[in-house]
């Protein structure tokens, strides 16, 4: 089951970044960002369905005190970087977005170890060697636009 779950996420997000890129461009980033999370929202619903059921996931509803977590997890941890990638997109282009969030991961385990004390060993080292060496290569290429992809694109003007 994980393979195939691990194809599946390859995909949509490859979707994602080509619906970021391009698509909804009549809307301003926060608005698209609104619909990209409530399709991605349905997805995730629907994989959850087709793989047992929903109870794990509104459990942490149930909870009063988790909902403060939720809200600040929702927000830094999901709405937040997603408006920004969708700028991101738009101002410089796809490709350099994406080498962009290459570092995400990064950044997690640095900060897993400064805030969590998680260990900082040779296998997370070199993974992160790894990651940054292939966003190197790939930014190597990513000077001019690859064929039929175009330069980035404007933020549409917000109305009101």
């Amino acid at each position: 089951v994980a393979i195939p779950l691990s194809l599946l996420a390859a995909a949509c997000q490859v979707g994602y970044v080509f619906a970021a890129r391009g698509g909804y461009l009549s809307l301003p980033s926060r608005q698209a960002t609104l619909l990209l999370l409530l399709v991605g929202e349905a997805c995730y619903l629907a994989v959850a369905i087709a793989m047992g059921g929903l109870a794990p996931i509104l459990a942490p509803l149930g909870e009063p005190a988790a909902w403060p977590w939720l809200l600040v997890a929702g927000t830094l941890g999901a709405a937040l970087p997603i408006v920004l990638f969708q700028a991101g997109g738009r101002r410089i282009g796809g490709v350099r977005t994406s080498i962009l969030m290459l570092f995400e991961p990064g950044g997690g385990v640095v900060l897993a170890a400064l805030l969590l004390a998680e260990p900082l060993g040779p296998a997370q080292v070199a993974g992160g060697a790894l990651v940054l060496g292939g966003a190197a290569l790939v930014q190597r290429g990513a000077g001019q636009p690859a064929e039929g992809m175009g330069p980035a694109l404007p933020e549409p003007a917000a109305e009101g």
